[in-house]
């Protein structure tokens, strides 16, 4: 008690033993010790089954096996009632080490079974130390031949293990793959997976493993005999059966390829029932809006990804086409996925299709407010391009706004701010000048910031924060004198406090941390903000 109350105490909320914590108190308290009741003959059966032989797929749980964790449970009572040293001994240590994982509840244990043998690891040393007990004493029965048996025992045992631990690498590689596709890496995920099949497709979720593969690496060479492979075995499988209808729609032959996108349509209805005609009189039914949306944005994922293995290096054009149109059917389906919108903007300018990529992030930018600074800037020049500057300076701001983008990025922005100017965009509020003063000011550009800030003072003379940003462009320059006038002038207006809330003491500060005209800085700032 006293040592899981300390593990209690030192395990990690985000593990299973909370989680299991959780929904035992969130369930019906009568129902927690019928629940441990099961997990613990659960548990005891994989001893026998699984801890020493893989004789069956141990990632489904079958009925049966309540009845052999019973009767595992009784042998092991048995030998320790019976005061037998050392078996009774050690079938205490099995039950011992098996008891702090009954509160690992079914939902946690279903969900990824493959893994819970290491709930078993300690009570596993148990079970091989009573096996090696069971065998002598059969040895001891014999009276003659017991080299042999022995032999015999030594034989099997090396190549039961040979044989079994093939089926072990095929899990692990299976479990491996699941793992690298989680964290992103999906090529390898895919390869691991690959591998399982080819090492034990018995011992692993082989239809699991079809659907993960297909769904990753559909658009690379060879994948499409995959997708079929899986359906002769798994003709039912809705998953499997999207991914085809999905596949089809972005066949050369137009007429099938219509037929499979009107199909996969009915996935973007509102009805609460849909059925998807896999193939003539064969339907597949999708019932509830969560399992219809969900259905809908894996079909999007699978086209984002097929997009992306079609696009990804140095491809020809037909290539670059069909990834474009998977992203436009990835899209369709699920109008919100950010990615896909980047994605296909750098597939269309690859094409050379530029005006149709700035067309596509100005519809994301919209879409998200969120969007990344890559599709803002690239939206900007649509939104220029049609007569609104404002939006334009407005979008480049938020691209700039965290700091963080990259020297291109910066200079692309700066290139359109520098074009507005000194072109003619028509007309630009004051307040959209000076956000153009102040990003170009923080990027370095102390002459076009100025130029920014001359402007926005044009349409608007009583802007502080123009004015002030005009003193600390033409300070940056080392226009020292009309700079401590400009700010000198700025206060007697605007008075210290409404100077201060205008920037003007927190850009001074910048100046000074940035290391440029310190002496002058410090200068303004004990001649009217003393406190500072």
């Amino acid at each position: 008690a006293i040592e899981l109350a300390f593990l209690f105490f030192i395990t990690s909320r985000d593990t299973s033993t909370w989680k299991a914590v959780d929904v035992f108190s969130e369930g019906d308290p009568l129902s927690v010790p019928v629940t441990m009741g099961r997990i613990l003959l659960l548990l005891l059966s994989r001893l026998p089954t699984t801890a020493h032989w893989l004789p069956m797929p141990f990632y489904k749980w079958h009925s049966w096996e309540l009845f052999a964790g019973a009767a595992t449970l009784g042998g092991l009572a048995l030998l320790v009632s019976w005061k037998r040293f050392p078996a009774s001994v050690w079938s205490l240590w099995v039950l011992l080490f098996v008891l702090p994982f009954v509160l690992i509840n079914e939902p946690i244990l279903f969900e990824r079974p493959w893994t819970f043998s290491r709930y078993l690891y300690m009570a596993t040393v148990g079970t091989s130390v009573l096996l090696a007990l069971g065998l002598e004493a059969m040895a001891q029965r014999l009276r003659n031949g017991r080299s042999y048996f022995y032999a015999t025992v030594l034989v099997g045992i090396c190549i039961s293990s040979y044989f079994y631990l093939k089926r072990s690498e095929a899990i692990s590689l299976y479990s491996s793959g699941r793992n690298y596709i989680a964290r992103g890496d999906f090529e390898t995920g895919v390869e691991q997976l690959k591998r399982a099949i080819a090492q034990g497709r018995d011992a692993i979720d082989l239809e699991d493993a079809y659907e993960r593969i297909c769904y990753m690496g559909m658009g690379k060479e060879g994948e499409e005999d995959l997708l079929y492979q899986a359906l002769a075995i798994y003709p039912g499988n809705p998953e499997l059966n999207g991914l085809k209808l999905a596949l089809d729609s972005m066949s050369p032959d137009s007429v099938l390829a219509r037929r499979a996108l009107q199909q996969l349509r009915v996935l973007k209805t509102k009805e609460a029932t849909v059925w998807l005609e896999v193939s003539r009189g064969k339907h597949i039914v999708f019932e509830g809006r969560q399992v219809i949306e969900r259905a809908g944005r894996q079909i999007a994922g699978f086209f984002h990804n097929t997009g992306q293995n079609l696009g990804t290096g140095v491809v020809a054009l037909e290539h670059l086409e069909r990834a474009i149109l998977a992203y436009r059917r990835a899209l369709e389906f699920d109008p919100e996925r950010i990615v896909t919108y980047e994605a296909l903007v750098t597939a269309l300018a690859s094409a050379g299709r530029s005006a149709e990529a700035v067309e596509v992030a100005v519809q994301a930018v919209e879409r998200n407010p969120d969007a990344p600074r890559g599709l803002l800037i690239t939206a900007s020049f649509g939104v220029l391009a049609s007569g609104r500057p404002e939006e334009a300076i407005a979008l480049c701001h938020r691209a700039l706004k965290d700091g963080s983008a990259t020297g291109v990025q910066s200079e692309t922005v700066f290139t359109i701010y520098g074009d507005l100017l000194h072109g003619d965009y028509g007309e630009v509020s004051s307040s959209a000048c000076t956000r153009m003063g102040k990003d170009l000011l923080d990027g370095g550009r102390a002459e076009e910031a100025a130029r920014a800030f001359r402007q926005a003072l044009a349409k608007d003379a009583e802007s502080s924060r123009a004015h002030f940003g005009l003193g600390l462009a033409l300070l940056s320059q080392g226009q020292v004198e009309e700079a401590e006038k400009l700010y000198a002038e700025g206060v007697t207006r605007f008075g210290s406090a409404g100077a201060e809330e205008s920037g003007a003491v927190e850009g001074l500060r910048r100046l000074i941390a940035r290391g440029i005209q310190v002496e002058a800085a410090r200068r303004i700032l004990a001649s009217h903000w003393p406190e500072e």
